[in-house]
């Protein structure tokens, strides 16, 4: 009998060695938030009917009546650089145009609605979301 333990013991050892190991888990990055999906869309400016923006993916496509459009890559994020030190720090508030240096507080965003101030600035912007398919 005991010839046979070590036998025995690789018997119930074999079929661990086949388990393939667990997927390791990537901590998801701090700038990636609901924020995003919830812009997606077109937005008209309830300052100037005339001018809208659409949020494509990570494009941020600006335009207004007479002018060229102008798209611009964006991330969301907790904070921007030109956050005061005592501005909130909160996930999915801060709208950033790292190519032109741009950031936005966003103050409000339901579905309907989107206001942002331009940081640094003060200057608020207000849109309401267009509804494809309705007759403006």
């Amino acid at each position: 009998m005991r010839s046979c333990l070590p036998f025995i013991l690789i018997l119930f050892l074999l079929p661990a060695c086949d388990e393939a190991p667990a997927p390791a888990v990537s901590p998801e990055p701090d700038s990636i938030t609901d924020s995003t999906g919830e812009l997606q869309g077109t937005w008209r400016s309830l300052d100037d009917d005339r001018a809208t923006v659409r949020f494509e993916g990570n494009l941020m496509i600006s335009a207004s009546a007479g002018q060229a459009d102008v798209a611009e890559n964006y991330v969301i994020d907790a904070t921007c650089a030109d956050a005061p030190d005592d501005a909130p720090k909160e996930d999915g508030k801060y709208l950033i145009i790292p190519d032109a240096g741009r950031c936005y507080y966003i103050i409000r965003l339901t579905e309907g609605e989107l206001e942002m101030s331009y940081v640094g600035r003060g200057d608020t912007l207000r849109y309401a979301k267009v509804i494809e398919g309705a007759d403006d």
